[in-house]
């Protein structure tokens, strides 16, 4: 049904001017079936360029996050993050070693080093030196074995110090007071349990020592053998005492307990 649009007066179809006031109706938009079809026909084209916008939105974005999620590594670039931060914990382990922490290396006041060596071919001016006495921060009790650090002095190979904390005792220590100064600049050390090959297996054996001298302090690594090992001062160090500390050991695979069969201290 259609509408004057001047008057409002109601139109029959074949109408061309308005029956009440005579304006002209052709052309005049109507409110049947037909107008409404073309009113939608209207709203759907104008519909069509926003959703081909939100398309191609849609794809940008989606390109853009696959390009950022599939890009190539810049491998220079990785290798220079890796070479900065390699240098970052080099500074902080310099930082370390500069406050104190003598782990690997010597004291940082001092030019002595202290090193794994062969056997002297000859000792020259250097002795056994003696002990006025020895000491150790634990022992472990055994029914019928004396296994105190004087056990490391006594010349017999089948006796031995064990510690007696739980684990492998690392942080455990045996000491030594000599009678008086010395000039030291050989330690002889066997490692372990040598009363015969199974003891030596079973117990726990001293991979890392940190030997300190006086003043001279140095973690020592030394091989996995049933042998005399030397440790050899790059220079004499004027002093009256020794301390072995345990910073790491060979695992044993019975007993629960490291040992250091005999230690020799040459000076003059």
């Amino acid at each position: 049904m259609r509408y004057c649009d001047n008057c409002g007066y109601k139109l029959r179809d074949d109408d061309v001017f308005c029956q009440q006031c005579g304006q002209k109706v052709e052309g005049m938009a109507g409110t049947g079936p037909d107008s409404q079809s073309a009113k939608h026909s209207h709203e759907n084209k104008n519909k069509v360029p926003a959703i081909l916008i939100s398309a191609v939105l849609i794809l940008c974005i989606g390109g853009l996050i696959a390009w950022y999620v599939l890009k190539p590594v810049d491998k220079s670039l990785t290798e220079q993050t890796a070479k900065k931060r390699a240098e970052e914990t080099d500074h902080a382990e310099e930082g370390k070693g500069k406050s104190g922490d003598k782990e690997g290396s010597i004291a940082a006041d001092t030019e002595v080093t202290i090193e794994l060596s062969s056997e002297p071919s000859v000792l020259g001016p250097y002795h056994k030196v003696p002990v006025a006495s020895s000491g150790a921060s634990s022992v472990v009790k055994q029914e019928g074995h004396d296994n105190t650090a004087a056990k490391t002095l006594d010349g017999i190979e089948e006796t031995s110090w064990q510690e007696g904390v739980p684990g492998p005792g690392i942080g455990e220590q045996i000491w030594y007071e000599l009678e008086e100064k010395y000039e030291i600049r050989y330690l002889s050390l066997k490692l372990g349990n040598w009363r015969g090959s199974s003891y030596y297996a079973g117990n726990h054996r001293p991979r890392v020592l940190r030997i300190t001298v006086g003043n001279e302090t140095a973690d020592v690594t030394f091989p996995d053998g049933m042998e005399e090992y030397w440790v050899t001062l790059s220079s004499p160090c004027d002093t009256d005492s020794i301390t072995l500390e345990i910073r790491d050991v060979y695992e044993g695979n019975k007993w629960d307990d490291t040992c250091i069969a005999e230690v020799g201290i040459y000076g003059e």
